[in-house]
């Protein structure tokens, strides 16, 4: 049964697949590249991202003469190039889309990327720590700037964590109850949170999450010189 405002069943499964085959092949690659630094591990995520989407693309396009009414899926990524220092998001996903006559949208999440630390225990043998690092400032800069801030906690796949995407205000929620200056313990991080492919396809895609305000959208792109963003993935979905 449609589980969004997309409302076929076939359209959502295309989609759903894509995002939890980027979150499985990224999260087994980032177990080889544990030590890679966060902002090119991101880079290596949209990537993947994008390669996928191009495949649930063309199999929508291969739809258009089956359905009753035709859908049009897109799914682009910009670099927008500055320092670390600056960016107050790694990347921003922008989603529009519209149904003629009935629906139109435009809206805006913004996201932190941190990824789970390791050290080595032998050859070839990892140890994961039992946490993600994070800057408290960085934190309640994003929660200043959106209602819609998150982060995306990088984890292996070998013990089932992946990406996981938790509200920055409850980063913050976390910080405070366990009296944590600097990181936040995995298993509350994990219960507090949700997948990558069901926070990207129910809640965003699904329009449940997102910031339609001049600001926010002036801020995805890139006209804020105070908040930067990273990467901004543009998602287009439209029917007819």
């Amino acid at each position: 049964m449609p589980s969004t405002w997309i409302a076929n069943d076939v359209i959502e499964n295309i989609l759903q697949q894509t995002f939890i085959r980027t979150d499985i092949e990224f999260s087994k690659l980032f177990e080889t590249q544990v030590h890679t630094p966060e902002e090119r591990l991101t880079g290596f995520f949209v990537e993947k991202l994008f390669k996928n989407s191009e495949k649930a693309q063309a199999s929508i396009q291969s739809l258009l003469t089956v359905l009753d009414e035709p859908w049009y899926f897109t799914l682009q990524y910009r670099d927008m190039t500055g320092t670390e220092k600056h960016y107050g998001a790694d990347i921003a996903f922008l989603l529009r889309s519209s149904i003629p006559e009935k629906m139109r949208r435009q809206k805006v999440v913004f996201v932190q990327c941190k990824k789970m630390r390791a050290r080595q225990k032998g050859l070839p043998s990892l140890v994961f720590y039992p946490s993600w690092p994070i800057d408290r400032q960085q934190a309640e800069n994003l929660c200043d700037c959106t209602q819609f801030g998150y982060y995306f906690l990088y984890g292996p796949h070998s013990q089932g964590i992946m990406t996981r995407v938790i509200p920055a205000r409850s980063v913050l929620g976390i910080m405070d109850a366990t009296g944590r200056k600097t990181t936040i313990p995995s298993y509350q991080a994990i219960m507090s949170s949700r997948s990558f492919a069901d926070f990207l396809f129910h809640d965003f895609v699904g329009c449940w999450a997102g910031d339609e305000t001049d600001e926010s959208l002036r801020i995805a792109y890139g006209q804020n010189e105070e908040f930067g963003v990273r990467y901004l993935v543009s998602i287009d979905l439209s029917r007819g």
